[in-house]
């Protein structure tokens, strides 16, 4: 499936559903989110710290809600001109997760992790909370035909993902909100207390 980016005209390659970041992130009795970080670093993927976020565009699925989100840096993606025929190594302002990863990756800051289930709840507050915001990724490329299971999930088992073309995957491990989305979160906190 291939997804339009929304500056640069090009469409990136969308992960399936099934490697999305689609349970949340707690605590584990066999591995942290450190633990999984320093794994992902160890085997060669790339981490970019403090990547803008400019807007938020939530979409329904069967079974996850997924968050497209729009950067103001380009990072490096598989892109295609010819609506998914083909794909070559480039550059995307889009990052594609769910909102069970983004409140996972929320439920490890001690200051915003009270935002998780509400996220959850109502995805498009979104937009709100984390316009303006930084985030840091970990950038993995996945082979085409290469098994891949999310290092995240937290099923039991999972069942490997393949690709029918070079993938990058994109993970959101920390986010940074910035002051309008500081406000938002006072808002919502007020809300959620009946003030």
């Amino acid at each position: 499936m291939s997804k339009t980016t929304f500056e640069n005209a090009v469409v990136e390659q969308e992960v399936p559903q099934a490697a999305v970041q689609e349970e949340k992130i707690e605590n584990s009795s066999e591995r942290t989110m450190k633990d999984i970080i320093k794994e992902l670093m160890a085997k060669g993927c790339k981490r970019i710290n403090d990547v803008t976020v400019k807007n938020v565009v939530i979409e329904e699925f069967d079974n996850y809600i997924r968050a497209t989100l729009v950067t103001r840096e380009a990072i490096d993606a598989y892109v295609s001109d010819d609506n998914g025929a083909t794909y070559h190594k480039g550059k995307s302002n889009n990052i594609f997760s769910s909102t069970f990863a983004i409140a996972g990756t929320l439920k490890e800051n001690e200051e915003l992790s009270w935002m998780a289930n509400s996220i959850i709840e109502h995805p498009n507050i979104l937009n709100l909370i984390l316009n303006g915001s930084k985030i840091d990724v970990i950038v993995e490329e996945v082979a085409k035909g290469e098994e891949y299971i999310n290092p995240f999930t937290t099923k039991v088992n999972p069942e490997p993902t393949t690709f029918d073309n070079d993938t990058i995957i994109k993970y959101i491990v920390d986010i940074k909100l910035g002051k309008s989305g500081m406000r938002m979160a006072d808002k919502l906190a007020d809300k959620l207390m009946g003030f």
